[in-house]
């Protein structure tokens, strides 16, 4: 299995958006966002040790680019035993999510500033994830920035060990290419079986909102994690043990890959 959450000169990941927390400290760029439901976990000890918190009582659902934070709220009302975590790297955007969750009154999601290949393998316990949500992302059509996707098969060999065996992967997008990489990607894993759907009536993106009114088409990708490789080679196997070892000692995420 390709290496996941690929690192290049030991400076952080290849194709943040952004560019990786480190970096951005040395040039004195960090965000400070004052609310109860925004966690900084690379910069504060107590954010970190709060995210770890909120991140341990299953089951857990993460929204990665929740835009405006429409799903994101929505997801938290009506899921309300669910913890939700939203990552996203518009600063203006978490400010957006934030004011609709006060609007609600909300208390069961957690907002995160920060790219998702930074965070999610640092914090995330292997197989805890009851859900994952990639609502559509932005397809990079140039080349150079093809390393800023989603949607890489290095990318989803770290998620599917992040997920609980049976948890949801849903991706939607109006680009018929990003859903076709999802599925290439998600077929390489070797742990990803495709579905018809959630299951469950899940709400809508701001963008998404848009299309139905304008009737603009689009799709959707939707896999359960399965417990065992559909066809596991000698990494896939390897991989899905890393995990199993991981669980048990109790690591965190990023013993597994």
């Amino acid at each position: 299995m390709a290496e996941a959450f690929d690192r290049t000169d030991g400076k952080g990941l290849r194709g943040l958006v952004g560019g990786a927390f480190d970096r951005r400290l040395e040039t004195g760029w960090t965000p400070r966002i004052e609310h109860p439901l925004f966690l900084n976990p690379r910069s504060s000890a107590e954010d970190a040790k709060a995210l770890r918190a909120f991140l341990a009582e299953p089951p857990v659902a993460v929204e990665i680019g929740f835009g405006r934070g429409l799903f994101l709220v929505g997801l938290a009302r009506s899921c309300p035993r669910w913890r939700v975590v939203g990552l996203e790297v518009r600063r203006k955007c978490v400010l957006s999510a934030l004011t609709r969750l006060d609007r609600e009154g909300l208390t069961n999601a957690r907002v995160l500033l920060g790219d998702a290949r930074e965070l999610l393998p640092v914090y995330v316990n292997p197989g805890s994830l009851e859900a994952l949500f990639l609502l559509f992302p932005d397809p990079w059509w140039k080349r150079k920035h093809h390393k800023r996707r989603l949607l890489s098969a290095d990318l989803l060999a770290g998620l599917v060990g992040l997920l609980r065996p049976g948890g949801l992967f849903l991706v939607r997008s109006d680009v018929p290419m990003v859903l076709e990489l999802t599925r290439e990607a998600a077929a390489g894993t070797g742990f990803f079986r495709e579905v018809p759907g959630a299951g469950f009536e899940l709400p809508v993106t701001d963008r998404e909102r848009r299309y139905l009114e304008r009737e603009v088409p689009y799709g959707e990708a939707c896999f359960r994690r399965m417990e065992r490789a559909a066809e596991a080679g000698a990494d896939g196997e390897a991989c899905f043990r890393r995990m199993e070892r991981a669980a048990e000692a109790g690591a965190d995420g990023e013993a597994c890959f």
